[in-house]
């Protein structure tokens, strides 16, 4: 008994004993591990900062460019370092590819703008110059169609003066040939008076030699009476008076000859007379019908000239009324070249926010692609005349407008 008690207390202090080596042995071992584990922790850690380092910085930098450029600040000369091929490497050259492309672009759109700020100021002050000539145009027309209707009125009043003269002549012509028939007429009456008197005369010479004839035998009567004696004295006394009227008869037929000569003589002088009247009213007649065949002629003529200077002043109308929308349409040009100019400027001032470098080479540029100030094509000026405008010939404010 004894012998088993004392080997029990053995066991136990070796059992004892073993779980202190096993609890020593535990505590290093965990104590190995726990210091194994933080070790590689720690090479965790400082690999994975590296790592996260190398990997975060050039997308850092690449977001840092990205966000000045998209705040209108950004230096488009920077470039991201290219120091891997990996994917973060692809990425920087990406984008330096993509910053350079923007760079030319906004360079380009800087020396654009600069020639449509040119541009546009070439046009403003093209557009004013064209306003100012447009309304010394405008002005000109104004005058012009007050002139027309001046003319207008003058060439009315001078075509109805033509065309009541023309009937003033188309009735003195009437009244002419009317005094030409008249005339006529009165020839041919003087001509059968002529004619009448004539007749007169030959009878007044009949009439003579019947009282000569008479005469002669009323004095072969009164010889025979005598010869007769007592008995042939009243035959005597019958042929003395019939000698008497034979005498009377002869005297009254040589005075009535007389005046039949002398009318007669008045006859032809009438005749010729109206002959010549009749000529003078015969060219009266014809001077008139040419007077007449002018004043109507000029009267057409007015009539031509009254609707050519309608349509002109319809032209005038038209041309004033195009430089009217001339104007306005010069006026709507010049707002948009303002407003192109504005709108270039404040580009310009958008893209000058930007650092483009080469900004020599690129206002050398601008220079070369905009109009230089020798080169550019000067607009004619319109000319100050003192006189009055009406003076100037039309042809030439035409040619100026």
């Amino acid at each position: 008994m004894i012998g088993a008690g004392v080997y029990a207390t053995e066991i136990d202090a070796a059992m004892v004993n073993a779980e202190a080596q096993a609890s020593d042995e535990l505590r290093r071992s965990l104590l190995a591990s726990t210091l194994a584990g933080l070790l590689i922790f720690l090479v965790v850690s400082v690999v994975a900062i590296w790592l996260v380092r190398r990997t975060v910085r050039p997308i850092r930098r690449t977001a840092e460019a990205m966000r000045d450029i998209a705040k209108g600040e950004g230096d488009l000369t920077r470039r991201l370092v290219v120091d891997s091929r990996d994917e973060i490497g692809e990425l920087a050259t990406q984008f330096n590819a993509f910053v350079s492309r923007m760079q030319e672009a906004l360079r380009d759109v800087r020396r654009s703008t600069s020639s449509v700020n040119q541009a546009a100021e070439e046009i403003a002050r093209g557009s004013d110059e064209l306003a100012t000539r447009t309304e010394q145009a405008a002005a000109n027309l104004q005058e012009t169609s007050a002139s027309m209707e001046e003319i207008t009125a003058t060439v009315n009043h001078s075509a109805e003066s033509a065309e009541q003269a023309n009937q003033l002549v188309v009735a003195t012509t009437q009244v002419a040939r009317e005094g030409e028939s008249a005339m006529q007429r009165v020839e041919r009456t003087m001509a059968d008076i002529d004619a009448s008197s004539g007749r007169i005369t030959e009878i007044i010479k009949l009439i003579d030699a019947i009282a000569f004839q008479t005469n002669i035998l009323a004095l072969n009567a009164s010889v025979e009476a005598a010869r007769a004696g007592e008995h042939g004295r009243g035959f005597a006394v019958v042929a003395q008076e019939v000698r008497t009227l034979a005498s009377r008869s002869g005297d009254a037929a040589r005075e009535i000859r007389g005046l039949i000569d002398t009318s007669a003589t008045h006859t032809r002088e009438g005749t010729n007379i109206v002959k010549q009247a009749g000529d003078t009213m015969r060219e009266i007649v014809t001077s008139v019908a040419r007077v007449s065949d002018v004043i109507a002629e000029i009267s057409a003529g007015a009539r031509e000239q009254n609707t050519g200077i309608g349509q002109i002043n319809t032209a005038v109308a038209e041309m004033d009324t195009m430089t009217q929308q001339n104007a306005s349409m010069v006026q709507q040009t010049s707002t948009a070249a303002a407003d192109m100019s504005r709108h270039a400027q404040h580009l310009s001032v958008m893209v000058g926010t930007f650092i483009l470098g080469n900004d020599s080479a690129d206002q050398t540029e601008t220079q070369k692609h905009s109009p230089s100030s020798g080169q550019r094509a000067a607009l004619p000026r319109p000319a100050t005349d003192p006189k009055p405008r009406r003076t100037r010939p039309v042809e030439e404010e035409w040619e100026t407008f």
